[in-house]
């Protein structure tokens, strides 16, 4: 269902997309920061509740009620899906020449955000993509900090080996999410992930500007994708970032340097929660990975440990053992750190 007054300007150089889902807690804040941007310039809202079960969209529709000229409030009769709700949103309802965009559950830090932004895209055509510093909020402390991730290294290499965009801060040129959407078309896909194959995209494609201010609030939560406490969730997670940057380096402009990393940096990343999922493919890879390092003693845990599914015993018996080295070793790195510093 749309959600349009007659009063609804629509944008030709700006649309704020703003996706949700059961974020009642929150949505109203996102909104907020965002009407109270400071532009030179008309812009529009674009607001779409993936069907939300709470009292999500009753809050949209009133924010739309009260800002007819300027929110578009869409609510999905059915619940999309984070992927589908927005590739679909963006290309069908945001008519602006920039996109910024902005989750429910975040909301932005500083009213010349978009005007400045914009104002970076308007002055070189090159520059495809903005994006800022964040100031991280944990929500169980309800404690503020700035990010100490340096986000200028946003170079196609740079991108594969960590992500330095943080999705709430960006600004990026429509046609150029339109030209992304034909040729890499991820609503094909299965990825978890609708920011990074774009970040990589853009990165291949076009200039990407940091602009190094902390303009948004990001809120950790616990239970967001890449937040959760579910091994399960995190483990696909990272399954579907490892499918999409072995998808790039496969496919655009990547090396056999990239993709050992990756894998590298999947495996380590995995092997706790492939132990505790028993995924025996994965089990079986990470010890084949270990032969070829010629770290025989952990690749033979991993390989007996893909064997044992059938001994529940023994097995969790060889899991805690690994997870007291595991919590061991990272109790010793952490304080060589504070050591170091």
């Amino acid at each position: 269902m749309v959600y349009v007054s007659n009063d609804f300007i629509s944008s030709s150089l700006v649309s704020v997309f703003i996706f949700t889902y059961n974020q009642e807690q929150y949505i109203a804040q996102t909104i907020e920061s965002i009407l109270q941007q400071k532009t030179k310039y008309k812009y529009e809202i674009v607001l779409v509740d993936d069907c939300s079960n709470d009292k999500t969209k009753e809050i949209c529709l009133s924010y739309q009620k009260k800002n007819p000229s300027v929110i578009k409030f869409i609510a999905n009769d059915s619940n999309k899906g984070l992927i589908k709700n927005y590739h679909e949103s963006i290309s069908e309802f945001c008519s602006g020449k920039y996109i910024a965009q902005c989750a429910g559950d975040d909301y932005w830090y500083c009213s010349d955000k978009l005007e400045e932004q914009v104002k970076i895209l308007e002055s070189d055509h090159r520059i495809g993509l903005v994006h800022t510093q964040i100031i991280k909020l944990n929500v169980s402390s309800d404690n503020f900090s700035v990010s100490s991730k340096d986000r200028s290294a946003t170079g196609f290499e740079n991108l594969l080996r960590d992500n330095y965009i943080s999705a709430p801060t960006v600004c990026f040129r429509k046609d150029l999410y339109l030209n992304f959407l034909q040729e890499v078309n991820p609503l094909e896909k299965k990825w978890i992930a609708e920011d990074t194959p774009m970040w990589l995209w853009f990165s291949l494609h076009s200039g990407i500007y940091y602009w190094d201010k902390p303009t948004v609030v990001y809120r950790v939560i616990s239970g967001s994708i890449s937040n959760t406490n579910s091994s399960r969730k995190y483990f696909d997670f990272i399954k579907s970032r490892l499918n999409i940057k072995e998808y790039f380096i496969r496919n655009f402009n990547g090396s056999n340097e990239l993709l050992e990393f990756i894998y590298n940096d999947f495996y380590k990343d995995a092997s706790y929660h492939a132990l505790k999922l028993k995924e025996k493919s994965t089990l079986d890879a990470i010890s084949l990975h270990h032969k070829i390092n010629g770290r025989s003693m952990k690749s033979f845990y991993f390989y007996i440990m893909s064997k044992l599914e059938k001994y529940e015993k023994l097995y969790v018996l060889l899991f805690f053992l690994y997870r007291v080295y595991f919590k061991l070793k990272r109790n010793y790195l952490v304080g060589n750190s504070q050591k170091a510093e």
